[in-house]
Order: C-alpha cells, then sequence, then structure tokens
C-alpha cells in the first residue's frame, strides 16, 4: 500500500496524490466503471444505491449512497500515480471536509482500490 497525500491548493481545491501497483489503463478503468467503483470506494462507510458514470465529454456521474475533479495520472514500469484535484465552492467547505473524515475513509478506499487490481481485472 501506497502512502495518500491530501493537500489544499489555492484558495478551495484540494490535491490528491496516491501511487498504485498497476497500470494506468487499470487505475483509469477502476475509476470509470461503476461495478468497480462500488468495490472500492465509501465500502465501509456507506452502502451503495447508485453508481452511474458517463465518462465522454460533456458526461456526468453520480454516486449516490444510502447514507448522509479531476484526475491526472502517469504510469512507471508497474505503477500509477495518481494525481486529482476537487474543486469546492468555497475554501471554507474544502477546509471543513479537510478537518474531516476524508483522509481516512479515502485512504481505506484507495487501500480496496489496491485489491481491485490485483485481482484480474482487464480493461475493457
Amino acid at each position: 500500500m501506497s502512502a495518500l497525500h491530501i493537500e489544499p491548493e489555492g484558495e478551495r481545491s484540494l490535491r490528491i496524490v496516491r501511487r498504485f501497483a498497476a497500470p494506468r489503463t487499470l487505475v483509469f478503468e477502476a475509476h470509470l466503471r461503476p461495478e468497480l467503483v462500488v468495490r472500492w470506494l465509501g465500502i465501509t462507510r456507506m452502502d451503495w444505491v447508485r453508481c452511474e458514470i458517463d465518462a465522454r465529454p460533456g458526461g456526468r456521474f453520480h454516486y449516490e449512497w444510502a447514507r448522509d475533479g479531476h484526475t491526472l495520472a502517469e504510469e512507471g514500469p508497474r505503477a500509477t500515480r495518481l494525481e486529482m484535484r476537487i474543486d469546492y465552492g468555497s475554501g471554507e467547505i474544502r477546509d471543513r471536509v479537510l478537518a474531516g473524515p476524508m483522509s481516512a475513509g479515502l485512504g481505506e478506499g484507495y487501500d480496496a482500490l489496491d485489491t481491485v487490481l490485483a485481482s484480474t481485472i482487464r480493461p475493457g
């Protein structure tokens, strides 16, 4: 498992960086295929109701749980560094998110994503 880095960026954004022991194509697929996203995102904190992802230009995504950005990836020989930026409506909202359980929850989710990526996932 790799260290998760979350830091403020600008006045209302967060920068998230994590390395995965998987090629970029698999990390990309695991963020775009709903059947994979539900296996790692929010898995112990919430129950999924709906996960819809339309990654085409102008498309949308919808995550819905039962309980109340943009990504860039660069690939090494067998690893992918994911860098994500999340923009919030204000610096105050961003600071509240940063002070909350986001780091633990996202770290837990990305640890689960490592398991998903290590299984027999094939792009496509």
